[in-house]
């Protein structure tokens, strides 16, 4: 997906860091989890890389704040992203 196309998709939720969203991913299986709006947030997306915290991950993410559970996709990986 372009950058365009996926921040459409984050100008119609709210709070996308607590939507969880579903990932449809070309070359692998579809992941579940939320697009995160770190520091560099800006940088990425006019890169068209994205955040992506994983559901599974989520619990930890909120105890902890680690970076390290954090994924980094490139737009063109995803072939559909929705609201789940």
């Amino acid at each position: 997906m372009t950058k365009e196309e996926i921040l459409e998709i984050i100008k119609r939720i709210k709070n996308f860091e607590t939507t969880e969203l579903v990932f449809a991913l070309k070359k692998r299986n579809t992941i579940n989890g939320y697009i995160m709006q770190l520091g560099n947030f800006e940088y990425l997306n006019s890169k068209n890389y994205w955040h992506v915290l994983t559901f599974e991950k989520k619990e930890e993410w909120d105890a902890t704040r680690n970076i390290d559970l954090i994924r980094l996709f490139p737009g063109d990986a995803f072939a559909k992203i929705t609201k789940k």
